[in-house]
């Protein structure tokens, strides 16, 4: 076995916008750019509540019962918060308070031991908390609930400052206009439904991306069955460098959807192919076939070809041979669906000699089965399957502490590098088994003490 390091990529030709050098992302809130509304805590304990949306002048989003005219949003720089009127309106916040933490720890005297909760602490009645939610002033409502607590000023600081909180979760309900990042994007879709991004978590994410050694100017082979959510943190790593060959596993429509959420300049999108899986393994094939038979010929760079406005192009069968024939430099799967052992047989001889490579997986005997695969059949080496520890933490003056609940795992990953394949098919597992016992190997000296204990026992 011979572990080979993958010389420098080959310059490949470039689209005009890949020439012409990034492009900045807008800072500020446009039509059609998407944006990840962060609505905080909807519920004690519970993790913040977020949406991947488009913003459009007329568009619209529902959170919970509650249909959000995304329309104020437009020209508002990324970052900014808004405050959700009790009529569903959105009014962007003009002042940025800042919370001090020498205001909360000025003194610890007090203490919660006489406090008690009858109901009879507060003295607004129910029709005067509908009237002032009737007028829309969330801000207002909060501040008369504390003013009419009669234990609100026999509290700790700490107290004070949780019930404020919880109040205005109730009755103050505000939205943070955030920028569509790998983390973002990949924590609001691990919030919604885990299975719809194969059980990535961000920091296993990150961990893949680093293992498959993804940077600028790198070929990627992307095997995405987590609706693009891989294919689009590639493209950011890349920056409008390199190639991306998105391999999606099932003819459904929207597979990559969640790659338009990133708001990628122009130029990214040059480099990105897509491609049916099924179909790059028998081009794969036949291209091996032909080279075995000595009929291959050299594919030859067929250009700068132009692509739309942000559109993921289907890969043409020139430029497919090419790709294969250059070999691939990173390789990084997650198709939890698929057998992952067989799956490796079939995309890592894509890849060059050296080639570093990371599979996702939520099952960690599915990827020891393809460590097993791999090692036996001199496919991989340098190998090893890592599974990553997330816990969110509090972090406030007196009171840091890790979060009470969590989600159980992110998946596992397993890494590893391709290595150079040998001339000759490699050894059966029953034929290491005979090397392995005594005399079964072709040892000269095994099949000598074989034939003198025949001898003794004869005698």
């Amino acid at each position: 076995m011979r572990l080979a390091v993958a010389p420098n990529p080959t310059v490949v030709s470039a689209c005009p916008a890949q020439l012409a050098g990034p492009s900045p992302r807008p800072s500020v809130i446009k039509e059609g750019t998407y944006v990840v509304l962060d609505f905080g805590q909807t519920k004690p304990g519970q993790a913040n509540t977020t949406e991947i949306a488009c913003v459009k002048n007329k568009g619209r989003v529902k959170v919970g019962k509650k249909w959000l005219d995304l329309g104020p949003l437009l020209g508002a720089p990324f970052g900014s918060a808004f405050t959700i009127s009790t009529r569903g309106d959105l009014e962007r916040e003009t002042e940025v308070v800042v919370s001090r933490p020498a205001d909360v720890v000025q003194q610890t005297a007090k203490n919660n031991a006489k406090l008690v909760d009858d109901g009879t602490a507060q003295t607004l009645g129910a029709d005067d908390i509908a009237a002032l939610k009737a007028e829309g002033k969330g801000a207002a409502l909060v501040e008369a609930l504390a003013a009419g607590s009669k234990s609100f000023a026999s509290k700790t600081e700490f107290s004070q400052a949780k019930y404020l909180k919880k109040k205005a979760q109730k009755y103050m309900q505000r939205v943070v206009a955030r920028r569509p990042t790998v983390r973002t994007v990949a924590e609001c879709l691990f919030s919604q439904d885990p299975r719809k991004v194969c059980g990535i978590r961000v920091e296993a994410l990150s961990l893949g991306l680093a293992q498959a050694g993804v940077a600028a100017g790198a070929r990627v082979l992307v095997v995405d069955g987590a609706g693009g959510l891989l294919t689009g943190a590639v493209m950011d790593r890349l920056g409008g460098t390199g190639e991306v060959t998105a391999c999606v596993v099932t003819r459904r429509s929207g597979a990559l959807e969640h790659v338009k959420a990133f708001n990628h300049p122009h130029q990214s999108y040059c480099s990105l192919r897509s491609v049916m899986l099924g179909d790059l393994i028998a081009v794969h094939r036949r291209l091996a076939r032909e080279r075995a038979e000595g009929s291959a010929q050299e594919a030859g760079d067929p250009g700068p070809r132009k692509v739309g406005e942000k559109a993921i192009v289907r890969i043409t069968e020139s430029e497919c041979e090419r790709r294969l024939s250059q070999g691939f430099t990173s390789v990084i799967v997650a198709a939890p669906s698929l057998n992952a052992a067989e799956l490796a047989t079939r995309v890592l001889p894509m890849a060059r000699p050296g080639t570093p490579f990371a599979f996702f997986n939520t099952s960690a005997q599915e990827l020891g089965e393809c460590l097993v695969r791999a090692t036996g059949d001199r496919l991989a080496t340098c190998m090893g399957l890592s599974e990553t520890w997330f816990r969110e933490h509090q972090v406030l003056p007196l009171r840091t502490h890790p979060h009470m609940t969590h989600s159980g795992t992110g998946g596992f990953v397993l890494h590893g590098q391709t290595v150079e394949a040998e001339a000759g098919p490699a050894p059966t597992a029953g034929a290491k088994r005979a090397r392995e016992e005594p005399g079964g190997g072709g040892d000269g000296d095994g099949d000598g003490e074989a034939q003198a204990k025949k001898a003794k026992a004869s005698e």
